[in-house]
């Protein structure tokens, strides 16, 4: 926000900006500490930590049905529909 508009606020209003500031530093002191803590992590367990998960191979993931799970589910839904 341009400090031009600071003038033409109410207290209520000047309160809310500077609440909503604190929380979003608090937000990233929060991040900053996790970061921190999974370096730490890093260097004593010398394992690579990861993140975030690997998204490519959850939307790659096919469930696989047999022929008699698959027959039956038809059969099911002839039955509701046919």
């Amino acid at each position: 926000m341009p400090i031009e508009y600071l003038e033409e606020l109410t207290f209520e209003q000047f309160g809310w900006l500077y609440k909503n500031h604190i929380r979003s530093k608090k937000e990233d002191y929060e991040v900053l500490a996790h970061v921190i803590s999974v370096g730490y992590s890093r260097t004593q367990t010398k394992k690579k930590i990861k993140l975030f998960g690997d998204e490519s191979k959850k939307q790659n993931r096919v469930e696989k049905i047999t022929r008699e799970e698959k027959e039956a589910k038809i059969k099911k839904l002839q039955e509701i529909f046919g």
